[in-house]
């Protein structure tokens, strides 16, 4: 019945019972606990939403859920695992898009597949715009300089015009052999953004006075990219596999700023490359040990030339971090254990400046027992460091007024993080229950605030206290005969310590309900309010999330009309507090609240429909092809 009324692979997970998983009705984003889901589709990892969008659901055959993932995943969050049919003659072509009906937003996907005996070439495009005509902005700034004077600066913006558009076009080749299979992809990604806001915005106090002013700036970005992936099933229960990607980009900006009499025009041009290159390695050893080991380059090069009144600068950053892991697991008939751990090294350098170093150690453990086939109590700890996130000094952040707001370099200190997660999962016929608990504490905590250099303001980080984080969190499901149900009841506990500490606790919900009638669904849900406090001491809060909507598909042929928020505007706050600076915004988000939209999807198969498919076991879990006790290595 879960592939019977859906359209793709993103709605064939909203369709199953597992209510940890959280996929926006509109943009597919997928998460668990906040954190982003990594997708692998037949043994390969895949980074682009389209091809999950083109998945056919008649064409999957297991769906794998894991949300400690140890081994050669040990490096996600979680991962959700998709095996597939794999045909030997034929082709397919499968398209999808959705379109807004009183707002201009959409995207579209396409791909057509051919199949010879043990190869699978595809060739694929999707496409994305979004405009909105009516967004509203208020921002509230407050400083205080170092000779006692105070500033207020208000900001409000409601004639504003945010485009985007991207598009993508890439040719796959796939290779399925007994002992080997193997992916490259070619392809190119075109994205241009443009905006042009109007402000009026009005100072009190050290600077007073009134201002209107208009931006404008429009961004193309070309950007060729190469990937490749590789799996092989060596002697002696070993697997070796590769990963490797390299892309480019070659970004324009053009920034046009007008204040009165005032022009302040700016031209930058940036030079973007990225590669990453890793290989895993799995062996499976006797009394079922299993050991595991990875290595891995991340690195990206930045070189930017841009005029900044009147004057030519050059800015650049590059970040290369290697990661050395390796793992040790054991299974007994009850229980599994796995041990990972491992260290990176980052090495970054800004232009001009000698290269820098850091270090940061990984080490998870992870157990898992087993008390009935449907009954599972499952633990993970972690002690990591992270780097704050790397802002080039070089960005461009303006005022829209004479005083210009420069970036500081953080010094980037390393976050230590200690973290614990707890799962209990219990299934009983159509009922599937969970209670979560998850925390972690970082020290020394991040925060932000401002310093001054020649009457410049400069926002830097500096490092004080902990931030301590706890999320209780039970959940439910139940499905059995079309009906669907899934509900979730939780709290976030923050707390925040050092000279601008805070203590917040915000209790939350996510359900959603569908019965669906033979190809007929009928669904709904409601996700209340969204909130945070992060050790940047910026807190933020959104409005709730709630829709309805209605799918029927009929053979090939699918579509589902939908509505989200169509009684309420949506609304975000954010806020950052500390000793000599305040800021304070309010969005109104057009394109999230009030939106009516229409999906629509076709599959079709051509060619000898008598294909040979892959031998796949969808026997190790409850009531589906879900395998709710993790990913065998």
């Amino acid at each position: 019945m879960q592939k019977k009324v859906s359209m793709d692979g993103y709605d064939l997970l909203r369709n199953m019972a597992i209510p940890q998983l959280d996929i926006d009705a509109i943009t597919y984003e997928t998460t668990v606990r906040g954190k982003a889901v990594t997708f692998v589709i037949d043994n390969h990892i895949v980074t682009n939403p389209s091809d999950v969008k083109t998945l056919s659901p008649n064409d999957i055959l297991k769906v794998e859920y894991d949300a400690m993932p140890t081994g050669e995943y040990a490096q996600y969050d979680c991962i959700v695992k998709f095996t597939t049919k794999r045909k030997d003659r034929g082709g397919k072509i499968m398209a999808n898009g959705m379109h807004g009906l009183n707002k201009n937003v959409g995207d579209g996907n396409g791909v057509v597949r051919f199949y010879k005996q043990r190869y699978e070439h595809s060739l694929a495009y999707a496409e994305s715009h979004s405009h909105d005509e009516d967004s509203y902005a208020d921002q509230t700034e407050h400083f205080v300089y170092p000779n006692g004077d105070e500033l207020e600066k208000g900001l409000v913006s409601n004639t504003s015009s945010h485009k985007k558009r991207s598009s993508n076009l890439f040719y796959n080749f796939h290779y399925y052999g007994d002992s080997t299979t193997f992916n490259v992809r070619l392809g190119y990604l075109f994205r241009r953004p443009e905006t042009s806001a109007g402000y009026r915005t009005r100072y009190q106090g050290a600077f007073e006075r009134t201002t209107t002013s208009l931006e404008t700036s429009n961004e193309s970005s070309y950007s060729p990219y190469l990937s490749f992936s590789s799996r092989f099933q060596l002697r002696d229960s070993q697997r070796l596999s590769f990963r490797g990607s390299l892309d480019y980009s070659n970004n324009r900006f053009d920034y046009l700023l007008k204040e009165g009499a005032f022009n302040n025009s700016n031209f930058t041009k940036e030079h973007y490359y990225r590669l990453v290159l890793g290989s895993n390695y799995t062996k499976v050893m006797g009394k079922s040990w299993t050991l595991t080991g990875a290595l891995y380059n991340f690195t990206e090069n930045s070189r930017m030339n841009y005029q900044l009144n009147q004057t030519k600068v050059k800015g650049g950053l590059t970040y290369s971090e290697t990661l050395l892991e390796m793992g040790v697991s054991k299974r007994w008939p009850k229980m599994f254990a796995s041990l990972d751990g491992g260290i990176s090294q980052l090495v970054y350098k800004i232009r001009g400046d000698a290269n820098k170093y850091r270090y940061s150690p990984r080490v998870s453990a992870t157990v898992k027992y087993t008390l009935t086939p449907g009954l599972y109590v499952q633990y993970r700890g972690s002690l990591t460091n992270s780097y704050p996130t790397m802002t080039m000094y070089n960005n461009i952040e303006q005022d829209i007024d004479t005083i210009q707001k420069r970036r500081g370099n953080p010094n980037l200190k390393p976050t230590t993080i200690v973290s614990n997660t707890l799962d209990v999962n219990c299934d009983v016929g159509s009922w599937s229950f969970y209670a979560m608990y998850d925390m972690f504490i970082s020290w020394k905590n991040n925060a932000e605030f401002v310093s001054y250099d020649n009457g410049y303001f400069i926002h830097s980080l500096l490092t004080e206290g902990h931030y301590y984080y706890t999320n209780p969190e039970i959940g439910v499901s139940y499905s059995k005969n079309g009906f669907l149900v899934k509900t979730r009841l939780g709290a976030e506990h923050y707390q925040v310590t050092g000279r601008n500490g805070l203590t917040d606790t915000e209790w939350y919900n996510k359900s959603s309900i569908s019965y669906a009638i033979n190809a007929l669904n009928i669904g709904m849900y409601y996700t209340t309010y969204r909130h945070g406090v992060y050790a940047t001491l910026e807190q933020w809060s959104n409005t709730a999330l709630y829709g309805l909507t209605v799918s029927y598909k009929f053979k090939g042929i699918g579509l589902q009309a939908g509505c989200q928020n169509p009684f309420t505007d949506y609304r975000s706050h954010s806020s950052l507090l500390t000793r000599d600076y305040s800021k304070f915004q309010y969005r109104l988000d057009n394109l999230r609240g009030k939106f009516f939209y229409l999906k629509a999807s076709i599959s079709m198969d051509f060619g000898n429909k008598k294909h040979a498919y892959s031998d796949v076991d969808t026997d190790k879990s409850i009531n589906s092809a879900i395998m709710k006790n993790g990913i065998s290595n």
